[in-house]
């Protein structure tokens, strides 16, 4: 008998009396002495039986057919097993099992269902290598190595690779309604005419629109034309800029007074650029700026030098004067002749530097004993 490889299975045994020849029926596991097993291999191994390892057919119709369960350890090597079953009072079995690796029906489920009568047949209907080879055989175009050398390579098959997954940063990773929505930055010209609007591109309900806007072009003036504005539209813009900037004749030259006296009524900040006439201006002190340093610097004067100010003579006062307080060197020369001439005016003609001549100082004794000068 032939077994699959590694596969359970159910081993027939018939168990007859040694006295007589008739089949033992009845037998348990608790009857069966002994099951051995022995490999292609050579390995022999006892099998201990279990609930569920031992049937007893049909002890009527079959008296002493009993199955043992061989499992899938037991069938796990390739070629014969032999194994045997001893019981008491019963002569031992001998059984022998053909295991292997595959049965005709593991091949033909490889093989799958032939499309034909058999597998043979489908095979028959195949090309052979030499037909393969031969230029004879009938191929889309010539041989099959012509046809693939025509293909293109794995160097060119990745350059377009390449250049396609370049493309595809370029364009929208989603699409708009099944459309791709662009933006268009740059385009020649003449790139769009009628010829590349298809028939019915543009929708019922945007159709008027493009007329609204081709008559309302039509109507604007050309570049370098001038503009033809109606009296209101004259009034609304002098008004506007009436607003903005002030009253003026807008239309010819500003009177020169009212810019005057918009420059006179500008405010000073922020007309402070360099080199500007308002940086000039505002670079000079006030009166009130003038006064207020002056205050901060007399402020600034220590006490001792507070108390020689207030020490000195009051204009018209007599100024008293210590030893060598004038001499040549504080006075100029002018400066000495002025003060001989003054003082020679009030006193008399004579010699300031030098004692006066006798009889001189004899009168000038006299005449002004009463002061008790130059005595």
């Amino acid at each position: 008998m032939e077994l699959k490889q590694s596969v359970a299975f159910r081993a027939p045994v018939r168990l007859v009396l040694t006295s007589n020849g008739i089949g033992k029926t009845g037998l348990t596991i608790g009857d069966v002495i002994i099951v051995a097993i022995q490999k292609q291999d050579g390995v022999s191994v006892v099998k201990f039986l279990g609930p569920g390892d031992w049937f007893e057919i049909d002890p009527v119709n079959m008296p002493g057919v009993y199955d043992v369960l061989l499992s899938a350890s037991d069938t796990d090597t390739l070629g014969y097993l032999k194994y045997s079953v001893a019981s008491t009072l019963c002569d031992s079995y001998f059984g022998l099992l053909e295991i292997r690796a595959n049965f005709e029906a593991d091949t033909y489920n490889r093989l799958g269902t032939p499309t034909g009568i058999s597998i043979a047949a489908d095979i028959a209907t195949r090309a052979t290598q030499a037909q393969i080879l031969s230029d004879a055989t009938p191929f889309p175009g010539a041989r099959i190595d012509v046809e693939i050398s025509s293909r293109a390579s794995a160097v060119a098959l990745a350059a377009v690779q390449a250049d396609t997954d370049d493309i595809q940063t370029r364009l929208p990773a989603t699409l708009n309604a099944g459309r791709m929505r662009s933006h268009v930055e740059v385009m020649d010209t003449d790139v769009i005419g009628a010829s590349q609007i298809a028939a019915g591109a543009i929708g019922v309900s945007e159709a008027p629109l493009l007329a609204n806007l081709d008559v309302a072009v039509s109507t604007r003036a050309a570049p370098g034309d001038a503009m033809a504005l109606t009296s209101a539209e004259r009034l609304a813009i002098d008004a506007e800029l009436s607003t903005a900037h002030g009253a003026g004749a807008w239309d010819g030259t500003v009177a020169p007074a009212l810019v005057a006296a918009a420059v006179w009524d500008e405010v000073k900040a922020g007309h402070v650029a360099p080199g500007s006439f308002g940086e000039e201006e505002q670079s000079h002190a006030t009166p009130t700026e003038v006064l207020a340093a002056v205050g901060l610097g007399l402020v600034a004067y220590d006490a001792s030098t507070g108390t020689q100010v207030a020490s000195r003579a009051a204009p018209g006062d007599a100024m008293d004067l210590i030893a060598d307080a004038v001499d040549a060197n504080a006075l100029a020369a002018d400066a000495i002749a002025e003060i001989d001439a003054e003082l020679s005016s009030v006193h008399g003609a004579g010699s300031w530097e030098d004692a006066p001549a006798p009889p001189s100082k004899t009168t000038l004794v006299m005449v002004d004993e009463s002061i008790g000068v130059l005595v």
